[in-house]
């Protein structure tokens, strides 16, 4: 194999073509919410407002027809749009060459230096791709609660991190309504029946029945 200048390993395109080879473990609610980069439902925005189009699905059955009877007609679903403001993440990290050179391969002996420090380098991006699948993870449970919040960090407006709703400066409301942060009421208002109403690790609940009402 050829040597690798440290300007090839550098370059941009180099660093970009390992982001996405790697293999990562999806995330529990990433995964289960389509939400893992390249997945169909995911929406790209060019800047950081963007609407999305909104189609409530439906529990009501189609009606049946006689034989000789033509199609029932019904009214159209109605189509909206929910307006969305985008976050973003942009973060670096500083790797001194010449503490890239003197280091042994990763899991390889001391006796050996490593060109370049590959392995370490790599392993740098895979912990900024892990930062950024957490940060993805963190706001899509939180969203499920109801929403968080956003913290600057020492009054600088370019350094701001999610934390728990109540503990920051701004707040990301998903304007879930209340009884669904608690018992998965169904619809939102008030005296509804509760889908889940009772502990699932008691054995005497009924966790068939539950289901089914979902």
């Amino acid at each position: 194999m050829a040597d690798i200048t440290q300007n090839q390993l550098f370059h941009p395109e180099v660093i970009i073509g390992v982001a996405q080879r790697f293999k990562k473990t999806p995330n529990l609610f990433s995964k289960l919410f389509g939400l893992e980069v390249g997945d169909p439902p995911t929406e790209q925005f060019p800047g950081k407002h963007g609407q999305i189009d909104l189609i409530d699905p439906t529990r009501i059955v189609g009606g049946m027809r006689g034989d000789e009877a033509g199609p029932r007609r019904v009214q159209p679903k109605v189509v909206g749009t929910f307006s969305v403001d985008c976050y973003r993440y942009y973060e670096s990290t500083l790797i001194n060459s010449n503490k890239l050179y003197p280091l042994r391969s990763i899991g390889g002996t001391s006796a050996k230096v490593e060109a370049g420090g590959r392995s370490h380098y790599r392993q740098q991006v895979t912990n900024l791709l892990d930062r950024v699948a957490n940060l993805r993870e963190f706001c899509i449970t939180r969203t499920l609660m109801g929403g968080f919040d956003l913290k600057i960090l020492n009054n600088d407006t370019e350094n701001i991190v999610p934390v728990e709703s109540g503990a920051g400066d701004v707040s990301v409301n998903s304007n879930l309504p209340a009884s669904h942060k608690g018992q998965l009421a169904l619809g939102g208002a008030a005296g509804s029946t509760d889908l889940i109403s009772a502990v699932w690790s008691n054995t005497a609940t009924d966790i068939a029945a539950q289901v089914s009402l979902v």
